[in-house]
């Protein structure tokens, strides 16, 4: 079966007119709900996010069977989402394009996410977990990128890249467990520094030790998934100053 290659990206729209509470920025999670719809990836949540007045938008992406990049959290959830459910496999692109998600919303590729970088000069891309640091060579704005490496292979990779804010993720273990992954690591690579960027996972999905003393002990700034809404998300970026985005699936 052909791997799926998923990552996460997040469009950081750098404008006076975008909000930002207490020294976070909320990110649409998987674009943001539409209409009460979540994980859609779809434009019209897009559009709707920014109007809304957010900083940051994720988007989910995947492999085409044609090895395009496309906007989904995954195969089985956006064939249930475009009236073909039980499938699993990928599709082409152009099927991909010609789909509408709960019959109504647009699909996004990466050609739309160019124009979308191209026409709005002050966004910035946010990537998480990706499973192969050269992906990221085919993006046109690979200078207004930020990253979220899945293994520390890959964050010391995407350093030597040139990539300047990366975000080590190994969720969903906890912040413990990942320090003492870290310490063993880096005990055999001297030369190497600590991440000083992380995302994790909130409390109530089995991490009880995933608290800010423990995200805190080392990192300068971290990414948090997933509130509710704005009101949540104020009450996770009110736990520590460290935490700089926290991804919300209501935005309005």
């Amino acid at each position: 079966m052909k791997q799926i290659i998923k990552i996460l990206f997040v469009f950081c729209v750098l404008t006076t007119s975008c909000k930002q509470v207490s020294n976070y920025e909320i990110i649409a999670h998987a674009g943001g709900s539409i209409d009460g719809h979540t994980y859609t990836n779809c434009l019209e949540a897009v559009n709707h996010a920014i109007a809304c007045g957010i900083n940051v938008i994720e988007l989910d992406l995947i492999l085409t069977s044609d090895s395009d990049l496309v906007a989904a959290h995954d195969w089985k959830m956006f064939h249930a989402m475009t009236g073909y459910d039980g499938d699993t496999a990928a599709i082409k692109t152009a099927e991909f394009k010609q789909r509408k998600i709960y019959g109504k919303y647009t699909t996004i590729t990466k050609d739309m996410i160019d124009s979308i970088m191209t026409a709005h000069p002050e966004i910035i891309l946010m990537t998480d977990r990706i499973s192969d640091p050269a992906i990221l060579s085919h993006f046109e704005h690979r200078n207004r990128i930020l990253v979220e490496a899945k293994t520390l292979n890959d964050y010391y990779t995407l350093d030597t890249m040139g990539f300047k804010q990366i975000f080590y993720s190994d969720s969903p273990l906890s912040y413990p467990k990942v320090l003492k992954k870290l310490v063993k690591r880096l005990l055999n690579m001297p030369n190497s520094r600590i991440p000083a960027n992380y995302t994790f996972c909130m409390l109530g999905l089995g991490m009880g030790d995933n608290t800010p003393a423990y995200w805190c002990a080392y990192g300068k700034s971290f990414a948090v998934f997933t509130a509710e809404n704005k009101h949540a998300a104020d009450s996770i970026a009110a736990l520590d100053k460290r935490i700089k985005y926290v991804y919300v699936n209501n935005v309005e």
